[in-house]
């Protein structure tokens, strides 16, 4: 009996490491992402252009030129402000530490956050002012709790698995989809070593991005945690307009302390009461 047992234990053993499971590992790099905000009708030639480019050894900057520009011939008497809007993120990450760089690309605005998960702590960097603003997380979520005093979360449909698989931005995905009246969701899930060292994290950013947003009830991040692996692509469609949030990839670099912690030179700045 107790042989059984033991080789019971090695065969569950075994069989789990062939599968990463997210963990609190330390990890040191960055990961790289971008966002579309696109018309419905416009999707299918986005794709037929996105793929083009895809094959060429160009810059962020020069993919974003040349795929607006390239819209902008083909869909000739399209208002400019019906086209799609881009935008890039670039998450810096140290163990428990994260700063954060979102860059618009149709008014070129750059917007950056610094989070410490461990001191609790958000840093909203505003640049043009040489100041920043800091955040007191723990704070912020419990006057939040009481003005929301009795709200409650919604309840989001379950992700199911299309055992669709594909190899996008070099990561193995498999697709999985949910869809009510009116909504669709895709998403892309891979089991990347790295990405899914770095998943119990990334549900923690988004739990702290929800906050930030004044939505400590949103389903977003346990969406994201409920998965089996970690989203590559979400696509997500409401009504006439589609949005992509793509992960391009991930870097382990050594990042300098200083990324973290801001610019010595900026001034403080005191939120209103």
């Amino acid at each position: 009996m107790k042989k059984f047992l033991l080789l019971f234990s090695i065969t569950i053993l075994f069989t789990n490491c062939n599968k990463p499971q997210p963990q609190n590992v330390y990890f040191e790099g960055i990961i790289y992402k971008a966002f579309t905000h696109t018309p419905r009708e416009l999707e299918h030639i986005m794709t037929a252009i996105r793929e083009s480019l895809d094959n060429m050894d160009i810059s962020k900057e020069e993919y974003e030129k040349r795929l607006f520009n390239a819209k902008k011939k083909l869909l000739i008497g399209v208002p400019e402000e019906n086209l799609s809007q881009y935008s890039w993120q670039t998450m810096y990450i140290k163990g428990n530490k994260l700063r954060i760089k979102d860059s618009v690309s149709t008014n070129n605005s750059v917007a950056e956050m610094i989070i410490d998960i461990d001191q609790n702590k958000a840093y909203n960097i505003l640049s043009f002012k040489k100041s920043y603003l800091e955040i007191d997380l723990e704070q912020m979520k419990k006057n939040l709790e009481t003005i929301l005093q009795g709200t409650k979360a919604q309840a989001f449909p379950v992700p199911v698995n299309q055992n669709i698989k594909v190899k996008h931005n070099n990561f193995n995905c498999v697709k999985y989809r949910t869809e009510e009246e009116g909504y669709e969701k895709e998403y892309w899930i891979t089991q990347n070593k790295d990405l899914m060292s770095i998943k119990n994290l990334y549900v923690k950013y988004l739990q702290i991005t929800d906050l930030l947003n004044g939505d400590i009830y949103s389903t977003h991040a346990k969406e994201i945690e409920n998965l089996d692996g970690f989203p590559v692509q979400i696509i997500e469609r409401v009504d006439e307009i589609s949005q992509t949030d793509d992960l391009l990839k991930i870097e382990k670099t050594s990042i300098p302390d200083s990324i973290f912690t801001p610019p010595s030179d900026y001034k403080k700045i005191t939120p209103e009461k």
